[in-house]
Order: structure tokens, then C-alpha cells, then sequence
């Protein structure tokens, strides 16, 4: 494990950079659909997590943003200070947490800037609001053309979230079970997510709050490092997405912090437009390998909730 996740329960996101503290600021006069800053926000927090590195340095120098979804962009400005402060990757995934847990804390779902400080010097700036340009249509790959974070990004196989396929019925699966294939395929290798609603009904917004803050977490691992099992509970501890790998024999496991982002990108917003939010069971399986993990996102028994955050 390359990065360590402190689990003190007064965290409200990953293990902030040292030094490193921010200042939001809603505009309420420009209010923002709650569900399309958390899909946005979940979209763009996976690509600005994955493939890079927590502690890498963002290499712009000017403005980077992330692609346009549901009409709303992420976009971070890169500002020069009279000394030289590094923006990394986990400023910039911690910023987009901290933006998104204050619009639902506080109800206030509108453009969003954080001025992003270094012991109090100015360093960047993030905002999250509607975007200026038209959201662009999809190539025939499903990726859509001329993205600015797609353009940039070190892989070049990324698609938008709006193409993930329908498949057809696996014969292998009980009749109320659902697949989602992933539509970015790791390793050369495609990764079907299978999933069944059980227990209760939540709001959506409790599904994707816990998501991003996976994602977030997760984020600070290498993607392929292996998690025998974890945790993440949302902000409001009222929703929590575990995972357990399963083992292939003699100790090896194929699960990882990739997957575990995967599924948080993928299977909230699936059920969001099945108009179906709630507990969900899933398991991934792994072409050519089979079943590889398993979880659900389900909301917690209180008496036995232990710290917010992912832990193995």
C-alpha cells in the first residue's frame, strides 16, 4: 500500500496534504440540479484519480478542466504564488470532495469556487458550475470528441458514462440480477458489474455521496494495489459501500482500488436512472478470470458503525 488512509473519524475526505486548507464560497444566485453536480462530480473525481498518482504533481500551468456532463464542469485554475507551490493530484481530489460534501451539508447546490490555500498562500482555484460550451456529442467509441480532460489524460481509452452498455441476460444469474459491462475495460480484459436491489429505499443523492467519497478514498492507493475488503461510509454515516475480494488460489487476488472505483462510478447512477435507488448487492467478475469481488452499498446498523472512511 503505497499511501496510508488514516481512519479518524473527523476526517471529512482522505488524509489532506499537510499545509494545504481551502475556502468555499456557494454562489446562490446560480443554483445547480443536486443530482447533475453529483454525477459530474463523481465522473470527474474518477478520471482525475485514475490512472495517476496521489502525490504526482499536476502538470498544468494554467486551466485544466474535467469533461462536460449533464451541462456542468469541474475546472481548476493554477495560479503562480511568489513562491513556488506544486499543485498535485491530491489537492485536487480533495477539493472536489470537500466542494461537493459543503453544497449537501448545507443544501446549497449552486456554482461552487474554493480558493485552494498553502499555508495560506493562494494557489488554485476550483469551480464547479454550468459550463459554457455545449456538451459534445459521442464518436462512434462512445468517448466524446474534443475533451479537454480526455485530450490530457495519460490513457487514452476513456469514455463518457452515458455509454455504458446494456447486456443481455447471463444465464448464470439468479432472474432478478442486472449486468452493467464496464465500458472502459481494464488489463485487456472486459469487467462485468452484476447487481440486485434489496432491503430499503434511499434518496439517490445518499448513493452518490458515498460514491464520490469512495472514489476519493480510493484514490490515494495505487490502482493496482489489492484490498481483501473496505469500508467507506458518506459524510452523513447513512450509507456506507463495502467490497470484499474474492481469492483465486494460492493467495492472488485480482482486487483493487481500480475496482473498487469502478463500481462507485457505475452502479449509483445505473439505479438512478431505473428510477430505483436503494440497497444494492453486486459482485464483479473479470473475463477469462470470473468472479473477482463483491459488496453492496446499504445503509449502516448505527449500533455497530465504526469510523468513516475506507480501512482493510
Amino acid at each position: 500500500m503505497a499511501n496510508a488512509i488514516s481512519r479518524s473519524p473527523n476526517l471529512r475526505g482522505p488524509t489532506v496534504p499537510p499545509g494545504f486548507s481551502t475556502r468555499v464560497t456557494h454562489i446562490l444566485e446560480k443554483p445547480l440540479n443536486d443530482t447533475d453536480v453529483y454525477i459530474s462530480a463523481i465522473e470527474a473525481m474518477y478520471h482525475f484519480a485514475s490512472p495517476r498518482f496521489w502525490d504526482y504533481e499536476v502538470p498544468y500551468l494554467d486551466i485544466f478542466r474535467s469533461e462536460i456532463v449533464r451541462g456542468l464542469e469541474v475546472s481548476f485554475q493554477v495560479n503562480i504564488p511568489d513562491r513556488p507551490i506544486k499543485m498535485k493530484w491530491s489537492h485536487v481530489i480533495c477539493t472536489v470532495l470537500i466542494a461537493v460534501d459543503s453544497m449537501d451539508r448545507s443544501q446549497a447546490f449552486a456554482e461552487t469556487i474554493v480558493a485552494m490555500n498553502y499555508e495560506d498562500q493562494l494557489f488554485g482555484v476550483m469551480k464547479i458550475g454550468k459550463s459554457t460550451e455545449k456538451e459534445k456529442p459521442n464518436d462512434s467509441k462512445g468517448q466524446p470528441k474534443d475533451s479537454i480532460a480526455t485530450a490530457k489524460r495519460d490513457d487514452e481509452n476513456s469514455v463518457s458514462i452515458e455509454n455504458i452498455k446494456r447486456a443481455a441476460p447471463n444465464p448464470n444469474t439468479s432472474p432478478h440480477s442486472k449486468t452493467i459491462i464496464d465500458p472502459e475495460v481494464p488489463i485487456g480484459r472486459a469487467t462485468t458489474i452484476i447487481y440486485q436491489r434489496f432491503g430499503r429505499s434511499v434518496p439517490c443523492n445518499l448513493l452518490f455521496s458515498t460514491a464520490l467519497d469512495s472514489i476519493a478514498y480510493a484514490a490515494a492507493d495505487d490502482w493496482g494495489d489489492t484490498w481483501p475488503y473496505s469500508t467507506c461510509y458518506n459524510w452523513s454515516k447513512k450509507m456506507m459501500y463495502q467490497t470484499v475480494q474474492v481469492n483465486l488460489g494460492d493467495g492472488r487476488s485480482e482486487w483493487t482500488a481500480d475496482f473498487i472505483k469502478r463500481v462507485a462510478r457505475l452502479l449509483p447512477e445505473r439505479l438512478f436512472e431505473e428510477g430505483d435507488c436503494g440497497e444494492v448487492r453486486f459482485r464483479v467478475e473479470l473475463e477469462d478470470v470470473g468472479r473477482v469481488g463483491t459488496g453492496s452499498f446499504q445503509v449502516p446498523n448505527f449500533a455497530k458503525q465504526g469510523p468513516r472512511g475506507l480501512s482493510r
